[in-house]
């Protein structure tokens, strides 16, 4: 393939990235190698136990009736779960203490059935299934940033579930867990969420969506939402809100289907008195894409931000001299690369990939993230792909 494109006066190394191993195709329905249909959600790097700032060398992907865990060094699935009446759109770890006190990685799964799967990868076990909803299903999970108990868990009937998990002190499995508190927005799909200090903040079907979270302990009254966050050209009702990342602790980024931009702006415009609606005067807007396209995440990790498109690329935008001296940043234009898609052949010397075919026209790609370490980067296609991209 040709090699990544830098749109930016220097070359950048943080924007090295090619493909590594083979472009994955491990979650299929029945094994079938030749099921281009299966959408690949999400993935998620596992922490190392003792230190959250490293991790495993696995990551864990969510897509069909499957939950992967892929080793990205060696390229290959070391495990394969399957649920067959859920259709799993989100996963996450969380870093638990079980009654024997030693700390344990727990995968967290939800989608189609409204509720949270829980996982011990080290024992290949499923061994709980939370039903947080009955009627909608469950689109993201974001883990509460001082409780590795405490579960958000977003649904496409316009509620937040925070659940208790009951993991902590668990013995052989057997958890107590609860919902804490629900928060919640009439008529949206809430696609995905962040969570600092008192703020959740939800990006949605019909836009951005804010929560100050009071007395959550004490007061386990349903909540609506405090105000909704309007960004220069937004407002179109098919302009769905479908991606939002923390890029530090005072800096969030926000994406629109349709705006063909990426926002960036401070979460100290909620420091004031909240109303109903805030405009937003964004501190940075970075070009995206023209595409009709939904449900396209982005996300980020030191400094660098992270957005697919419809064709297959995957964006990478260096924003690190930003979030260090906004005032100062002006009008500079932000070093951004794109990586293309590789023109992909199927292996077919395995008997069981004899049914692939070249895959001609490129994928959607659903979400694109960064390993702790900055030198993966995994991709999640809409035609059945993990694509692992290295330094």
């Amino acid at each position: 393939m040709p090699p990544p494109k830098i749109l930016s006066k220097d070359e950048y190394p943080e924007f090295q990235y090619k493909p590594a191993h083979q472009f994955m195709r491990c979650h299929s329905h029945n094994d079938d190698p030749a099921d281009g249909a299966t959408k690949i959600w999400r993935c998620a790097f596992e922490p190392d136990v003792d230190d959250n700032e490293k991790w495993t060398g696995i990551v864990a992907t969510c897509g069909g009736s499957y939950i992967c865990l892929i080793d990205t060094h060696k390229g290959e699935c070391k495990a394969k779960l399957l649920q067959h009446e859920d259709q799993y759109f989100d996963v996450l770890w969380c870093t638990v203490q079980f009654a024997d006190k030693v700390n344990t990685n727990v995968l967290a799964a939800a989608g189609a059935e409204g509720r949270v799967t829980l996982i011990h990868p080290a024992k290949n076990k499923m061994f709980a299934h939370l039903p947080v909803f009955k009627k909608a299903y469950i689109s993201c999970l974001r883990l509460h940033p001082a409780n590795p108990n405490w579960l958000f868990c977003g649904a496409d009937h316009g509620k937040i579930a925070l659940i208790d998990t009951g993991l902590t002190g668990a013995v052989n499995y057997e958890i107590s867990w609860q919902k804490v508190k629900l928060f919640h927005c009439t008529g949206t799909d809430i696609i995905q969420m962040v969570c600092k200090d008192n703020f959740l903040i939800s990006a949605a079907q019909k836009g951005c969506y804010v929560w100050k979270m009071k007395n959550v302990h004490k007061d386990r009254e349903d909540q609506p939402h405090d105000c909704q966050l309007v960004f220069p050209g937004s407002s179109s009702a098919d302009n769905y809100c479908d991606g939002i990342s923390l890029l530090d602790d005072s800096t969030v980024a926000v994406k629109f289907s349709k705006s063909a931009s990426i926002f960036l702006w401070s979460l100290s415009v909620l420091s004031k008195k909240l109303t109903p609606v805030i405009n937003i005067k964004p501190d940075l807007i970075l070009p995206w894409v023209k595409t009709s396209e939904i449900y396209i995440d982005i996300t980020s990790r030191d400094g660098l931000l992270v957005a697919g498109d419809h064709k297959g690329n995957i964006l990478l935008y260096s924003i690190g001299e930003f979030l260090k001296n906004k005032s100062a940043y002006g009008d500079t234009e932000t070093a951004r690369c794109t990586l293309l898609w590789p023109s992909l052949k199927p292996d077919t010397s395995d008997p069981i990939n004899k049914r692939l075919k070249k895959i001609d026209t490129p994928p959607l790609i659903n979400h694109a993230q960064l390993s702790p370490d900055m030198k993966y980067l995994v991709a999640c296609t809409d035609n059945n792909l993990v694509c692992i991209w290295s330094k």
